[in-house]
């Protein structure tokens, strides 16, 4: 049966830290595993548990013991991890899901989204990656720290600012759009009038978590949709245009549109 190990900063003890278990492909235990840890352990002092032989089973005692007690789960996402018989995904992926314990997906390998999304993978969940080259998006260790922090730690202080603002607004704009939705962010921002504003973009999707049930969450929030409008936004099939702007509407929210040329100009 699987042994399973522990590891935190420096050696320190385990006791009263937060418990994150990994879990992977066992070739993506062996790629993956160091590099990780090591990202996770330089963000927040937790404690990492592990298996070094994915091939063993787990057993019950394993699985309710120690499993049942993490605090968040986090998988590498490569090909064989979707296409291949393993542990992590026929029996540790599963119990987390079960017992509601957080997952948090990090893409290791391009191409994959099509296999990945499927229901009886990850579905809806949200990942992150330390893959992308986009710069205008948030980083991969920015988006580590944050789902790091807000699981483990408690989100009683992203309740509290949430109450600090007196309107929440909801940004709407295609990914390709991102570097004039950030634009339009650093105007919202710079304008003193527009101070007690949140606003609410993708950025915000918690890793692990279904990004359509966020998005829902966060326009019922909202006092009102800000919608980037570029020619992007005709592109079939989208979903600004298919999902976010119906769903609105149906709401009755009130909807502000910003062209592309007025934020060029500004």
């Amino acid at each position: 049966m699987a042994n399973i190990l522990s590891k935190v900063k420096n050696g320190k003890d385990i006791r009263r830290k937060a418990r994150v278990y990994f879990t992977a492909h066992p070739e993506g235990y062996e790629k993956h595993f160091e590099k990780i840890t090591k990202d996770i352990l330089s963000l927040l002092d937790c404690a990492i548990f592990y298996t070094e032989d994915m091939t063993e089973p787990m057993s019950e005692e394993n699985l309710s013991l120690d499993l049942g007690r993490m605090n968040l789960v986090v998988v590498p996402i490569t090909l064989r991890l979707l296409t291949e018989e393993n542990r992590a995904m026929s029996v540790d992926i599963p119990y987390a899901k079960k017992h509601d314990i957080p997952i948090l997906p990090i893409m290791m390998e391009d191409g994959l989204l099509e296999i990945y999304s499927q229901a009886d993978k990850f579905g809806e969940l949200q990942y992150i990656s330390p893959l992308s080259n986009d710069n205008t998006e948030v980083d991969y260790n920015t988006k580590l720290e944050n789902r790091l922090l807000g699981t483990l730690t408690g989100d009683e202080l992203a309740k509290r600012v949430h109450t600090m603002f007196d309107t929440h607004l909801f940004l709407s704009y295609r990914k390709r759009d991102r570097a004039y939705a950030n634009r339009l962010l650093e105007i919202i921002h710079n304008d003193e009038r527009l101070r007690d504003v949140a606003v609410w973009y993708d950025e915000f999707l918690t890793p692990g978590e279904s990004y359509i049930e966020n998005i829902d969450i966060a326009m019922k929030e909202s006092s009102l949709m800000l919608l980037l409008v570029t020619p992007n936004i005709l592109e079939e099939p989208n979903f600004v245009k298919d999902t976010e702007y119906p769903t609105a509407r149906e709401a009755g929210m009130t909807i502000l549109t910003s062209l592309v040329t007025g934020i060029l100009n500004a």
